[in-house]
């Protein structure tokens, strides 16, 4: 196995491992690869999945509506990323308006992400029961009606309950949106629809401070909350309008990514022309984009109206009960991929979260004596997210896309590890350097850009973790993330109870060196992965646990 990949020695196919680049007969494949279809613009490339010839194919989809339906969906996770750190700026103000404690105003941002974690099981079996669209409504609604909830309340009970409830509503664009990316983009273009999501999600922690640090300090706290609220009824707006239901079910046959060696030479056949595998035109229409016609097949349906596509539930996608559906992330939870992923992914995404609560913390002590609108400057750094992040998907995919060339035409989800390592040195150096320098007292901006180094560092692990895990289990995704965001986030929790008396008592330097030593811990187990992970891969399968 090339790039140091071990094979595994059980099945002649492991899911997840696919022919990307079509250069020579795989091993595995009896027929012809030349009959799978292949993307118009890269013509080496092979579709994975394979579309079927339904227009409502999500897959079929033209690249203008996928991309509208993307924006849409990284617009919402945008600013769900903004509510968890919505008013950290001013969380000492906060906590003295109310007469409470910095302990007790960390948990606005510790009860919402434990609601999250909670929410995210309803998401996930709503989801894969439902389809995407109904819970992405619901989410929409609860967020707006929270918002103004927090925007009026008076005590802290009532805000705090209004943030728990605001954590189920932000669950499903937790959960549900990785699963929707997959079920719209073929895998050498994941990565880069991935990268704008993590990116969207990760400007809206960092940027909101920055924003928001303004708004405190200008016209109050509860603003930041009517400002949001107005952004949520946006949202709710083109999610009706915008983003239909992606959960479409097509015939296994075509999920080369995660069918058997028999269901693929079903698909390829032989050579000739037969009733499982029809012959395939592929063309393109005047917008380049992929159009398949099959000969032989008169049951293909019509595309469905703008109309029919407002439509909130389109049926149930699957025939198992909600329980049942309900308790299935328990299963999954045994992957080791699953494990590593949310190790590396929920850890460095619970510290991005917990960073940004100990911003007041950090910058209002000395020597930076800064006031919420100067805290809120200290993210400006973010925004070179935006920038980083466009580029991080694309980079990823034309990495795995030459590798799998140089691996006969072979692609395995364990490439996409590599964008571990400039994750690792990023996040490191950020929070060690970043610890020294507010030691040392040095001027704002040193710390400033050793935290920015931590912020782009989290892009590459996000991508990195988020896009191998969805290659290895794309068919569970949405279990897959509920795992993830249910790890993640008690973590989370955990930090807020005791991570500002933990600053407070032993100083940046002990904190920041620490949770850098954590990343690094974390990060080093990549290297088993990548060298067992296809064996586990393997496992996975044989044991059942990525079955329905």
């Amino acid at each position: 196995m090339g790039f140091g990949i071990l094979a595994d020695k059980h099945l002649s196919h492991v899911p997840g491992t696919v022919l990307l680049v079509d250069r020579e007969k795989l091993p595995t494949i009896s027929g012809d690869p030349s009959r799978l279809k292949h993307d118009p613009k890269n013509p080496d490339v092979v579709l994975v999945p394979q579309p079927s010839d339904d227009p409502n194919d999500t897959l079929n989809w033209t690249r203008r509506r996928k991309f509208w339906v993307m924006i849409c969906i990284v617009y919402g996770s945008a600013l769900v990323g903004a509510i968890g750190p919505l008013i950290s700026p001013g969380l000492l103000v906060i906590s003295e308006d109310l007469g409470i404690t910095l302990t007790e105003g960390a948990q606005f941002s510790g009860a919402l992400v434990q609601a999250i974690a909670i929410g995210t099981f309803f998401s996930a079996a709503g989801g894969t029961i439902y389809g995407g669209r109904p819970m992405y409504t619901i989410a929409g609604i609860l967020l707006f009606v929270t918002s103004i909830w927090c925007a009026v309340g008076k005590t802290y009970p009532s805000i705090l309950a209004a943030r728990v409830i605001a954590g189920f509503g932000m669950a499903p664009l937790e959960t549900l949106v990785p699963a929707t990316l997959s079920d719209i983009f073929f895998v050498h273009e994941r990565a880069t629809a991935l990268a704008v999501w993590s990116t969207a999600l990760g400007l809206g922690i960092s940027v909101t401070p920055f924003v928001n640090g303004v708004v405190i300090d200008k016209i109050g706290w509860r603003w930041c909350f009517w400002l949001i609220a107005m952004q949520f009824a946006i949202m709710v707006v083109i999610f009706y309008l915008f983003v239909p239901e992606t959960r479409y079910i097509r015939a296994s046959v075509h999920n080369l990514d995660t069918g058997s060696k028999e269901k693929i030479n079903e698909l390829v056949g032989d050579g000739a022309d037969s009733p499982q595998s029809p012959s395939v035109d592929v063309a393109k229409d005047e917008s380049g984009d992929i159009v398949h016609l099959e000969h032989g097949r008169a049951d293909i349906p019509s595309l469905k109206t703008f109309k029919q596509n407002l439509a909130i539930y389109t049926g149930r996608k699957s025939p198992k009960g909600f329980w049942r559906v309900f308790f299935r992330p328990f299963s999954v939870m045994f992957s080791p991929v699953v494990l590593w992923a949310a190790l590396i992914y929920g850890t460095t995404s619970a510290l991005f979260v917990v960073l940004s609560v100990l911003q007041s913390q950090i910058w209002a002590s000395p020597p930076y004596f800064f006031n919420a609108e100067q805290v809120g400057y200290t993210g400006a750094g973010g925004l070179a997210l935006f920038w980083v992040g466009l580029l991080e998907g694309p980079l990823l995919d034309w990495i795995v896309k030459k590798m799998a060339q140089r691996n006969h035409g072979v692609f395995e989800p364990e490439f996409r590890l590599v964008f571990i390592i400039p994750q690792l040195i990023l996040q490191v150096m950020g929070l060690v350097g970043w610890g020294i320098s507010a030691k040392r007292g040095d001027h704002w901006i040193v710390p400033v850009i050793f935290s920015t180094l931590f912020s782009l560092g989290q892009g590459f692990g996000s991508l990195a973790s988020t896009s191998y895990v969805i290659d290895a289990h794309r068919e569970r995704a949405a279990e897959v993330f509920t795992v993830i965001t249910l790890y993640k986030n008690t973590l989370t929790f955990a930090f807020t109870w005791f991570v500002n008396s933990w600053l407070q008592k032993q100083g940046m330097m002990a904190v920041l060196g620490t949770l850098g030593g954590l990343i690094a811990a974390c990060s080093l187990t990549t290297i088993p992965m990548y060298i067992y992970g296809k064996r586990a891969r393997s496992w996975v399968h044989r044991m059942g646990l990525d079955k329905e």
